[in-house]
C-alpha cells in the first residue's frame, strides 16, 4: 500500500528522492504499479511504499534528428502512435497496446523499466538497439545499451530518454505476437529488423518476448544469417526452437511455447524481408 506521494520539480530531485527513501519507485503512468497484477506478483515487503511521480519533468519530448531519434521516457504509447516523426516500427509495437486508455498513459520509460518478458515497445527497441541515457544519485548521466540496461540496469537510476539510430530505423522491419484476446498481453512475440535482401543478407536483429525473464536477441540465428541466404523456413524453425528456453504456466507448456515462439520468429524474419 502506497503512504506517500512525491511531485519533484527536477530530475536530479527525482533520482535524490528515489535513493533516499528506499521502497519507492518511479511513478510514470502508472499501468503497472496500480494494478492488482503488482499488489500480487511483487511480495508485500518488497512493495514500494512511496511514490516520486515524474509528471513535471518534461520528460515527453520527441526529437529527431539528421543522425537520431530521441524519445523521452515519459512519452506515451499514443504519443508514440501519433508523432510524425517516430519510425513505423516503433508505431507498431506501441500499437500492440490495443486499449487507448492505457496508451495514453504508459509510457515509453515504463515499459522499458519493467523489464518484462513481452513488453511489445521495449522489445522492438531492443531489436532496434537502442541507446538507453539514465541518471545516477550524484546527478550524473551515462548511456548503455538496453540489452545491458535489461540485464543490469540499476532500479534507482532514472531512464530520461532512448535513442534510435537513424539508420536502424529505416530498416525493414517485423513483429507478431501470440495472445488469447487482443486486448491481453502478449504470451510470446517475436520482433525482427533487417538489412539486404533474402539472397544476401547483410544484418539481422531477431529478438524474442516470452521465452525468457527479459525479451532476448537470438545470437545464435542473428550470427548463422548474417552473410547468408535465407533458410528454407522450416529449416529456420528448426534452428530456433531449442533456443527458446520458456518455462511452463497457465498460458502455456514449455513445447507449445517453443512451437508457437519458433514459428512466430521465422515468420517474422520471412516477413521483414518480402518473402511472405
Amino acid at each position: 500500500m502506497f503512504s506517500e506521494f512525491h511531485k519533484p520539480s527536477s530530475v536530479q530531485e527525482a533520482v535524490s528522492l528515489r535513493h533516499r527513501l528506499g521502497l519507492s519507485a518511479y511513478l510514470g503512468g502508472g499501468t503497472i504499479l496500480n494494478t492488482l497484477t503488482y499488489a500480487k506478483e511483487v511480495p508485500e515487503e518488497k512493495q514500494a511504499k512511496a511514490l516520486i511521480s515524474l509528471s513535471a519533468l518534461g520528460l515527453n519530448k520527441i526529437e529527431l534528428t539528421d543522425s537520431e531519434l530521441i524519445i523521452g521516457a515519459g512519452v506515451t504509447h499514443q504519443e508514440l502512435l501519433e508523432s510524425e516523426s517516430v519510425f513505423p516500427a516503433i508505431k507498431e509495437a506501441a500499437a500492440y497496446m490495443v486499449n487507448r486508455n492505457i496508451r495514453n498513459m504508459a509510457t515509453v520509460g515504463g515499459n522499458i523499466a519493467l523489464r518484462g518478458a513481452t513488453c511489445n515497445l521495449a522489445s522492438m527497441l531492443l531489436a532496434l538497439d537502442v541507446k538507453v541515457e539514465l541518471m545516477k544519485v550524484d546527478g550524473s548521466t551515462y548511456i548503455v545499451d538496453i540489452a545491458e540496461y535489461n540485464e543490469n540496469g540499476d532500479p534507482q537510476d532514472l531512464i530520461l530518454n532512448v535513442r534510435i539510430s537513424s539508420e536502424m530505423g529505416a530498416r525493414k522491419f517485423a513483429s507478431r505476437r501470440y495472445v488469447r484476446t487482443q486486448n491481453d498481453i502478449s504470451i510470446l512475440a517475436a520482433y525482427a529488423v533487417v538489412k539486404g535482401e533474402a539472397d544476401k543478407i547483410e544484418d539481422v536483429r531477431l529478438v524474442m518476448g516470452g521465452v525468457a525473464a527479459h525479451p532476448v536477441h537470438l545470437t545464435e540465428i542473428e550470427k548463422s544469417l548474417k552473410g547468408a541466404s535465407l533458410p528454407e523456413r522450416d529449416a529456420l524453425v528448426k534452428q530456433i526452437r531449442p533456443l527458446l528456453k520458456p518455462i511452463a504456466d497457465i498460458r502455456g507448456g514449455v513445447a507449445f511455447k517453443q512451437e508457437v515462439g519458433a514459428q512466430i520468429a521465422a515468420w517474422t524474419v520471412y516477413k521483414a524481408f518480402g518473402q511472405l
